[in-house]
């Protein structure tokens, strides 16, 4: 009863929309009626209205402006109303001659069938028109596809367009009635008489629409009916282009073929006819052959990828009607089961994206070379076009041949020439075919792309329990268990075995368990001993890793293999195949999990190499020991049922496989979060977290019927674990080998500075090393911080994002549109929502990698290399420079910049900024050459800007100098690129030292010139080369002036002091006075000096106080 209530309802509905339809149809007919007779009024009554506002004076100005431009629009209305009503001819016109258009296209597919089968071409034709004939054929071809493309398109918008004009007809009949009447009575006025010309103008534009949506509705079935006629005639006419070119295509081959075979006959016959006797000669002849066999292998290849073409359109049409049928009949029916089953069918037979994008590749280096070859062949024609020149270049002795030589010259000449000729044509013609087969690939790439997001989107909330049915379970059993596979595979065992890969394999597994005792030996021989820190290194790592994974990976191998095997004999038996699959996949888990469950052992490399936590191991351990039965049977059982089944979402075997595993992974992850031992970590915590989350929901998709979701779902959420379990031990292992490299530097560092200190050098080099290795740490920890977060990001995102078609939103919100170089001209890039985000996070990736990157690349440089610190600094800062170059470059490309479109701009700009910030830049650039030049570098002891000091940093606008008194002065790099500058460091570290001292007249010079350079001599920052000097200056006013110059290591301010405080107490004990400024007074005695002798004033006694009165 439901049912026919529901029918009883339905055909309700459809009557009273077609009641609707008509009665609106007729109004449209009566109001064309009064259109015709109106339109004319309203075109007259246009322009005379338009001139009485000009001339009236009743109106002010702003009401006659409003008017005018009323009466404008009202003429716009007017026009856009000719234009319907032309259309309407046009649909009606068509809708009349429908059923003579059927027939002209029934009668050209019975004319098609009665003419004969296309003959193949006479191998008379020449080889040109006959390549003109395939192109003429292949533009045809092309053609009627695109139209072919264009009906189907057509017809899937027409069930919608349909519904869309319905809904339009109601909503034009309200317009109609609100519309006010138009009866004016006489003398009304001009503004009336205005506004009712706008009305029927309305009313004229509105009634046309609804004219032309009613035919359309009642002419739907005839217009659809012309559509699939001619579609019908295209498939024919498209099945005969096909069998016609691919009888030229034969023939072009054979007569590629032939004409090679001419050419070489003919060089031969040439070369019979002068003998041996000229070497030269044969190499040419050599020549020829070689091209007339290049010829004929351009044209083999020439056909196989016009035959490609051919494939990849015929794939491409297939692909986009089934797309355009699949909307249609989604759009009519809704997802129903049985839509559902056949949609499911589609989304497992859909060609590979990867080969399609395999072959764009190797197409692309085909061009190249083909390009590359095109350019020596032109290189080869220009030279030879002029034979003179040629002659004299590779035959200098040919005018001293005899005439019988010289005419085998010419013919051979006149052969090359030809042939180049055709290998250029050639060339031209299968570059342009290899570009025209990208282009089409490119398109069946996105068409499948398209495809699949909407078979998925659409998938994902079907609901299908037929998995439940015990009957198909109890089929697949038995398609599980039969022997009839058995018997197939023992006949067909020895050839499927003796192929390449599996003998291969077999070889390795083979190898693998002869040693498998050496390497476990091994392994407990480097793991099982006490490793003390001083011993750690990070070669025994990767070497413990390597024997840890040939440990684990025999009887994957062996499994992998088998499963080759099996499918190498299994041809079409569709149980071999299944085994197949299900052992391969359960090859690849059964290896994941052991070596997972190796390495955590208490000799694993995990613990003893990479001090993994041993109760976190502990804990993993009992869940890997039950989980791996339990996966590997699940994956071999859902690989068979998928492999067997795929057009019901592998049936009841990978429903109950894919169940089973979702709950061992719940149980997992749930025990792993009861131990509370992974709280430390907020990643491992969250990943457990949503491994438990997404379990749980796969296990109740199953319950619902949801199977597609839970098979796609948990596809992702093993891929996921894959990935996250592959991060973090890359992540971890570079980690440790951080630590590892980092204790090794530290330690060396130390052990030369006690050295250095015991030796009573300076280690202040040292001491900036120690400071450098210190920074590693924190700066390794961050960089790997930030590498395990990206990776975790990026492949999160690269795993779920086809299982999430929502995300998709993101590519279907367009900001705005750019222009590409790569693409046809006229053609716009849209940048979306996703292009901004992927902008920003190349941006925000640059600023972290510049920030973390450097530091690890310094301490690598100061291991590896024995650069200076300033050219550690002026690597590192530029290293700088090149990344957030190319982050910016990249997220600027994304979005729509390129440079030869902003050149012009940019340098304009440049003109106009370099006024205000002409200083900055000049410091930049000036900060640049200070980087390349190096005139002074990090370390360095300079002079300039009034004061003195080490060079600390080279930013991009000044230069810091810390001075001697601790003092940091900022000078800018303009200064020190054109001012002048002391680098008392450049050529050499050591600065010289020039101490002058001045001794009294009457001492002994020598003597003191001994003690100087005996006190360099004695000090140990003074270098030996060059040796130290001391000389006797000059007769000074007060002191007879002796400069010591030496050469010192670093620390100048304090080998400065040492020496002055020694030669002030060698001078002492040696009693050679260092003098003092003398002043001698001169008075002028040519008259008496007066002296006059003043007595100091005696001080006056305070009065005295008297005594008290006892009394």
């Amino acid at each position: 009863m439901a049912i026919l209530s529901r029918s009883s309802a339905e055909v309700h509905r459809v009557t009273a929309r077609w009641l609707l339809v008509l009665v609106c149809f007729l109004l449209a007919d009566r109001g064309m009626a009064q259109t015709d007779a109106s339109d004319a009024v309203t075109a007259s009554r246009l322009d005379a209205l338009s001139q009485q506002l000009q001339q009236s004076t009743e109106l002010s100005e702003e009401e006659r402006t409003r008017l005018a431009a009323e009466l404008e629009s009202a003429a716009s209305t007017l026009a856009a109303t000719r234009e319907l009503q032309s259309t309407i001819d046009e649909v009606s016109d068509r809708i009349q001659r429908s059923e003579e258009e059927i027939a002209r296209f029934e009668t050209l597919i019975e004319e098609s069938a009665q003419e004969p089968a296309p003959q193949p071409a006479s191998d008379d034709v020449p080889l040109a028109e006959l390549e003109a004939e395939i192109q003429l054929l292949v533009a045809d071809r092309r053609s009627a596809t695109a139209r072919r493309t264009a009906i189907a398109t057509e017809l899937a918008a027409a069930r919608q367009q349909g519904t869309a004009e319905r809904d339009r007809l109601v909503a034009i009949q309200s317009q109609l009635e609100a519309l006010p009447s138009t009866n004016l009575s006489e003398g009304a006025s001009l503004k009336d008489r205005t506004a009712d010309a706008m009305t029927q103008v309305r009313r004229a534009q509105l009634t046309a629409e609804a004219e032309l949506l009613a035919l359309r509705v009642r002419g739907q079935p005839a217009l659809e009916n012309i559509l699939v006629a001619e579609r019908n005639w295209l498939d024919v006419r498209i099945n005969r282009l096909d069998r016609r070119l691919a009888a030229l295509s034969e023939v072009a081959r054979d007569l590629r073929r032939s004409a090679a075979q001419r050419q070489i006959e003919a060089t031969q016959e040439i070369v019979s006819e002068m003998g041996e006797t000229r070497t030269d000669l044969q190499a040419l002849a050599e020549e020829n052959m070689s091209l007339a066999r290049q010829q004929e292998a351009l044209g083999l290849e020439l056909n196989a990828a016009r035959r490609q073409i051919l494939e990849l359109r015929e794939t491409l049409d297939n692909i986009e009607r089934d797309a355009s049928l699949s909307r249609r009949r989604l759009a009519v029916s809704g997802l129903q089961p049985e839509l559902a089953d056949v949609m499911l069918s589609r989304l497992r037979t859909l060609p590979g994206q990867r080969g399609i994008a395999s072959a764009i590749d190797r197409r692309n280096t085909r061009i190249n070379e083909v390009a590359i070859a095109a350019i020596d062949n032109d290189e080869d024609v220009r030279e030879m076009s002029d034979r003179e020149s040629f002659l004299k270049k590779r035959f200098p002795d040919h005018a001293d041949w005899d005439s019988a030589t010289r005419d085998s010259l010419n013919k051979l000449l006149d052969q090359h020439m030809r042939l180049l000729r055709e290998n250029a044509q050639a060339q031209s013609q299968l570059q342009q075919v290899l570009i025209d087969t990208n282009e089409l690939a490119a398109g069946l790439y996105d068409s499948i792309e398209s495809y699949e997001e909407f078979l998925t989107s659409n998938l994902l909330w079907t609901r299908n329990h037929s998995y439940v049915d015990p009957m198909r379970l109890k089929d697949q059993v038995k398609l599980l268990i039969s022997t009839d596979g058995l018997l197939q595979l023992r006949d067909r065992l020895p050839q499927a075995v003796l192929s390449v890969e599996p003998l291969l394999l077999g070889l390795l597994v083979a190898l693998l368990l002869v040693f498998r005792r050496r390497i476990k030996r091994e392994l407990e021989e480097q793991l099982g001993k006490p490793i003390r820190p001083r011993d750690e290194r990070s070669d025994r790592i990767f070497t413990g890793i390597a024997l840890s994974v040939a440990y684990a990976s025999a009887v994957p191998l062996a499994v992998f293999a088998i499963s080759l095997v099996i499918r190498n004999a299994a041809a079409d038996n569709a149980q071999l195949s299944g085994i197949a699959a299900g052992l391969m996949l359960a090859s690849l888990v059964l290896f994941s999990l052991s070596f997972l469950r190796h390495i955590t052992g208490r000799l694993g490399v995990g613990r003893r190499r990479l001090k993994w936590n041993g109760q976190k191991m502990d804990c993993l351990r009992p869940a890997l020991s039950w989980l791996t039965p339990v996966l590997v049977t699940g994956a071999f059982t859902a690989g068979f049922g998928l492999s067997t089944s795929a057009t019901d979402s592998g049936g009841p075997l990978t429903a109950i496989a894919t169940l089973a595993i979702a709950v061992a992974l719940l149980l997992a992850g749930l025990r792993a979060l009861r131990s509370e031992l992974f709280t430390a970590d907020r990643i491992v915590l969250y990943g457990f977290r949503a491994a438990v989350v997404l379990s749980a929901a796969i296990a109740i998709m199953h319950v619902t019927g949801h199977l597609f979701a839970a098979h796609l779902y948990l596809d992702s959420l093993g891929l996921s674990i894959a990935a996250f379990l592959l991060i973090l031990f890359v992540t971890n292992i570079l980690y440790r080998v951080g630590l590892i490299f980092n204790a090794k530097i530290e330690r060396r560092t130390r052990d030369e500075s006690r050295a250095l200190q015991e030796g009573g050098e300076s280690a202040v080099d040292n001491a900036d090393d120690l400071a450098t290795v210190a920074s590693l740490s924190g700066a390794n920890t961050q960089l790997l911080s930030l590498m395990r977060v990206l990776g975790l990001a990026i492949a999160l995102w690269l795993i779920w994002s086809p299982a999430l078609p929502a995300l998709n939103i993101f590519n279907e919100i367009g900001l705005w549109n750019v222009a590409d170089s790569t693409l046809p001209d006229g053609q716009l890039r849209v940048v979306s929502l996703a292009t901004l985000i992927n902008a920003i996070f190349i941006l925000v990736i640059t600023a972290l990698v510049t920030k973390h990157l450097p530091p690890l690349i310094d301490v690598l440089l100061m291991e590896w290399t024995g650069i200076t610190p300033g050219s550690r600094y002026a690597i590192r800062v530029l290293m700088q420079y090149v990344i957030i170059g190319t982050g910016l470059t990249m997220s600027l490309s994304l979005l729509g910049w390129e440079w030869g479109k902003v050149q012009w701009l940019v340098a304009a700009l440049g003109v106009g900024i370099g006024f205000g910030l002409q200083e900055i830049v000049a410091n930049f650039i000036s900060g640049l050459i200070l980087l390349f030049e190096r005139p002074i570098r990090v370390g360095d002891i300079i002079t300039a800007g009034g004061g003195d000091g080490t060079v600390t940093q080279i930013n991009a606008r000044a230069t810091v100098i810390e001075s001697f008194e601790g003092k940091e002065l900022m000078i800018p790099n303009k200064e020190l690129i054109t001012g002048v500058v002391t680098n008392w460091s450049l050529s050499t570290s050591n600065l010289r030292v020039v101490i002058a001292v001045g001794v009294a007249y009457g001492s002994d010079v020598r003597e003191a010139m001994r003690i100087l350079i005996e006190v360099a001599h004695d000090n140990p920052s003074v270098i030996e080369e060059p040796e130290p000097t001391a000389t006797f200056e000059d007769f000074g006013d007060n002191s007879l002036l002796i400069w010591l110059r030496c050469y010192a290591e670093r620390e100048y301010p304090r080998v400065w002091t040492e020496l002055r405080t020694e030669i002030n107490e060698r001078f002492n004990e040696a009693g050679i006075s260092i003098a003092f400024p003398q002043r001698d007074i001169h008075l002028d005695a040519a008259s008496p000096i007066p002296v006059q002798v003043v007595e100091p004033a005696k001080p006056v006694a305070p009065p005295e106080t008297p005594a008290p009165d006892p009394g």
